[in-house]
């Protein structure tokens, strides 16, 4: 495990793991924009971005797997639940939408988002989240860009984790606030609530 996990300090081997998430061939979900980013980072830590649920021979994947001196891009193919919940802890973070506009939208209620934010892991994204925006500690962990196809500053990203990881407590500090206020468990009883609310003044 990356000491950056436990501690206020870097990995041996300068790295920034990240989680992509399953199935992100579609345009909107932004690996072109990644690509680029990575592309034009010049950064002194290495940046290494793993996507789930694509086959690295795969033609999207060949078009933009990269292994470079600032960054990787890596396609690790599909994995079982379990194997992907024993990989969580070596990332520092996840990587959500970053292209939304390309699908007509501006802002999302991400389910992979809520799932990073669920295991506690910080977590970037480019598009707006009203549950995010309206908690102050899941905002606080978490690192907005816009929705369009400028580069990601991923020095931006690094010196921000830096300051985050302080916290020894980030892990249970981002999970319990996600788990009891914004994941979809939650989001569904307050709309059973507020329906049955409505129901019961029209009726």
């Amino acid at each position: 495990m990356c000491p950056l996990r436990l501690h206020a300090s870097h990995c041996a081997n300068g790295q920034f793991l990240w989680l992509w998430p399953f199935g992100c061939s579609s345009p909107w979900h932004g690996i072109e924009r990644i690509c680029n980013s990575i592309k034009q980072y010049k950064g002194n830590k290495k940046v290494v971005i793993d996507v789930f649920g694509i086959n690295s021979d795969d033609t999207y994947a060949k078009k933009y797997a990269l292994k470079g001196e600032s960054g990787e891009l890596n396609f690790l193919g599909y994995l079982k639940v379990s194997e992907v919940k024993t990989k969580l802890t070596d990332y520092h973070g996840g990587m959500s939408t970053m292209q939304l506009y390309l699908k007509g939208l501006n802002e999302a209620a991400s389910l992979k988002t809520r799932e990073y934010l669920s295991y506690g892991l910080p977590v970037v994204y480019g598009y707006s989240d009203s549950d995010i925006e309206s908690n102050k500690i899941i905002k606080k962990n978490c690192i907005q860009f816009p929705n369009n196809s400028s580069l990601i500053d991923f020095n931006r990203i690094i010196m921000t984790l830096e300051d985050l990881y302080k916290n020894k407590n980030i892990y249970n500090d981002i999970s319990s606030t996600a788990k009891q206020t914004i994941n979809y468990e939650v989001k569904a009883k307050e709309l059973i609530n507020n329906l049955k609310n409505w129901a019961n003044k029209v009726y």
